[in-house]
């Protein structure tokens, strides 16, 4: 008895791309952060609303509703990048998968998911000199008198 297999393509590759599902996770982190954030809005509105005219309280409930929108904003802003980065992803993996598949190569390739991963902790690294460079004073335990 002799077996025999033939290879077939997957109709939704992207699932197995580590990428795109980064990119689905990131965008329904963001989507949850915008619903929490509406919640503080309507919460934030509601001290608004009670506050009396010319209150300090009002002041604070003020700066902290624009606060708030703007911080909206971006979230939604991030929420829809990373919407339409995955669905670039899942087209441009389609297209490479059949690329790799008519050439019989591995995919996805690691080498792009580790090049992925170093971009991103990149992107999120603290460009703040003093945050990154040690100290150096007398108050520093790692501080050496010459």
């Amino acid at each position: 008895m002799v077996l025999t297999s033939c290879k077939e393509e997957n109709p939704n590759p992207e699932l197995l791309d580590p990428i795109f599902s980064h990119l689905q996770k990131q965008e329904k982190e963001f989507a949850k952060l915008v619903e929490d954030k509406k919640k503080e809005i309507k919460s934030v509105q509601k001290d608004l609303k009670s506050s009396l005219p010319r209150s300090p309280g009002r002041i604070v409930a003020n700066k902290s509703y624009k606060k708030a929108v703007k911080a909206l904003v971006f979230l939604e802003q991030k929420a829809k990048y990373y919407k339409i980065r995955a669905e670039h992803r899942k087209f441009e993996g389609r297209k490479s998968y059949k690329l790799a598949f008519s050439q019989n190569k591995a995919w996805p390739d690691p080498k792009e998911y580790q090049n992925y991963l170093t971009n991103n902790r990149l992107k999120e690294i603290n460009l703040n000199w003093s945050a990154r460079v040690p100290k150096l004073f007398e108050k520093n335990p790692n501080y050496k008198a010459k």
